[in-house]
């Protein structure tokens, strides 16, 4: 599930390492970073089938 989150969003490892549940919205299928490259703020989509 870790490969498939870095390939299919294109997240760093730092950021996903980072990645808190609060941080998901399962909803619109969203992942926020917090403090990512350059300490930037930003919205990842992710696909519907990662729900599971």
């Amino acid at each position: 599930m870790i490969v498939k989150t870095l390939m299919y969003t294109g997240v760093r490892v730092s950021e996903l390492i980072n990645i808190k549940l609060s941080d998901i919205d399962f909803h619109y299928c969203q992942i926020r970073i917090n403090k990512g490259k350059g300490n930037k703020d930003r919205i990842v989509p992710f696909p519907q089938t990662f729900k599971e």
